[in-house]
């Protein structure tokens, strides 16, 4: 099979075809976007890091592509015309499960975060945010502490800050909890017996 280049066809949404063989050792990087183009600054510093970018501007073709023999990285928005691109995620996480996905949105918020991590992300980062530090993240390449980094929350804070504040809005009742999450009993306990800062904290605030 081949893969499509990098030229942008606005009709479809998606790259046109400038075909290379998957014999290549570029990594591909599916760049799912409503504003994806192959000039736009994260398509840019990906090529400059040598990687063979797909684009896709629609959930459509992203799936489309989501179904290649290869792939090695993805960053996907989440919002989208068609909807919200959870499925597109676990799709990729599915297919490829060690495709490293980020998912760069503006729809960022911990209940999203915590989504965005059980369909299989890495990691999400808000927009605005610098398209350098967000490159350097997904190919894992970066070696210093930013101060922007240092202030992002990972999404599993997000993810432990969500529960803490489900399991405090429900009265610390760790079934109620449980439902509340679409999480089972036992899974939720596992959580926090883990983690039992989660339960600590929550305990102390109501």
């Amino acid at each position: 099979m081949r893969l499509p280049g990098v030229l942008g066809n606005p009709s479809l949404g998606v790259a046109s075809v400038t075909e290379i063989p998957t014999s290549s050792p570029s990594r591909n990087v599916l760049f799912a976007d409503p504003c994806a183009t192959a000039d736009a600054p994260i398509a840019q510093g990906l090529r400059l890091e040598g990687c063979h970018v797909i684009l896709a501007r629609t959930l459509v073709m992203a799936e489309r592509y989501a179904k290649l023999d290869r792939l090695d990285y993805a960053v996907v928005e989440l919002r989208f015309d068609e909807g919200i691109g959870f499925d597109l995620i676990k799709s990729i996480r599915d297919r490829y499960p060690n495709c490293r996905t980020v998912v760069h949105t503006s729809f960022c918020n911990i209940q999203t975060a915590v989504l965005a991590v059980k369909n299989g992300a890495a990691d999400l980062y808000p927009k605005p945010m610098d398209v350098n530090l967000v490159i350097a993240m997904l190919l894992q390449k970066c070696t210093q502490t930013t101060s922007e980094l240092q202030e992002l929350q990972r999404p599993s804070d997000l993810r432990d800050e969500y529960i803490r504040q489900t399991f405090q809005s429900c009265g610390s009742n760790l079934t109620r909890t449980a439902t509340h999450l679409s999480l089972q009993r036992r899974t939720l306990q596992r959580i926090m017996s883990r983690r039992p800062e989660l339960r600590t904290v929550s305990e102390r605030s109501s």
